[in-house]
């Protein structure tokens, strides 16, 4: 057995070339993305209530899946032929993209309720729009582990077919309280990612054990956003104006996404 361990720990580990943005793995996710789309959208937008939630559970189910290797690696390393326990805290999945792992159970045990529609208008916003900025600019997720190179782009491309086919769907029964209650999600996960990150930094960081992290590019001891945001100057800003500024901006790009998808599903009369 642990044979087989080191043999898959290898394989989820193997090194090659860092992939180029626009390059043959970008684009061909994308090409992938586009013809899941077309495929998908239509079949979940007709579907009845009971099958459109199986399709969300393929969709997690398929999440889950992926990240498990992705976990394992970060949680083991060989030495001297073992296997050894030795968790990257990098891996953590608290991003804003790891969120369908937490949300989608929501949806898809939810019966037709408030609490399903925070789920599906928090996973076709702030989700989405996470999805969409790593998918458009994947620098920051293209490394050399070939693995989690093509997890990342799988990933990514289910969490924007999943906000798209929600959108679509159940535009039209958004209202102002359940963006509110997206909304309201969002901030407490930014919190306990911000907590990671204090944490980390005080427990971990100080005493050599980890580098630092930084879930939802809020850490105060790391200055990075995705290259998407770049050019709006946040990063010159102090700390807490840059925090406020940072989830200001993700807040109001969510907003304008309910929107759309209010608007494009009101005027198709998608059944919801």
């Amino acid at each position: 057995m642990e044979n087989f361990l080191i043999q898959l720990r290898e394989l989820l580990s193997a090194t090659g070339e860092i992939p180029l943005p626009m390059g043959a793995l970008h684009i061909s996710s994308l090409i992938a993305l586009a013809v899941a789309l077309i495929i998908f959208v239509p079949i979940f937008c007709r579907a009845k209530d009971k099958t459109a939630k199986t399709i969300c559970i393929f969709f997690w189910l398929a999440l889950i899946t992926i990240e498990l290797g992705k976990q394992f690696a970060a949680a083991t390393s060989i030495e001297e032929g073992k296997l050894i326990f030795d968790y990257s805290l990098g891996a953590l999945p608290l991003q804003i993209c790891s969120s369908p792992f937490y949300i989608l159970p929501v949806f898809f045990l939810s019966k037709k309720n408030f609490s399903q529609d925070v789920a599906a208008i928090f996973l076709c916003t702030f989700s989405l729009v996470g999805g969409l900025a790593v998918m458009a600019f994947p620098d920051s997720v293209f490394g050399g582990t070939i693995y989690t190179n093509f997890q990342s782009m799988i990933h990514h491309s289910i969490q924007i077919l999943v906000g798209v086919c929600l959108g679509l769907r159940y535009g039209r029964r958004f209202s102002k309280d359940s963006f509110i209650g997206a909304a309201a999600a969002f901030l407490n996960l930014a919190a306990a990612a911000l907590a990671a990150n204090l944490i980390s930094h005080e427990y971990f960081v100080q005493n050599g054990i980890s580098s630092e992290l930084n879930m939802f590019f809020i850490s105060p001891y790391v200055r990075f956003v995705p290259p998407v945001l770049e050019g709006l100057g946040i990063l010159e800003m102090p700390y807490l104006a840059y925090l406020f500024s940072f989830l200001v901006l993700f807040i109001a790009l969510a907003f304008i996404l309910s929107l759309i998808f209010k608007l494009i599903s009101k005027i198709l009369t998608i059944n919801s």
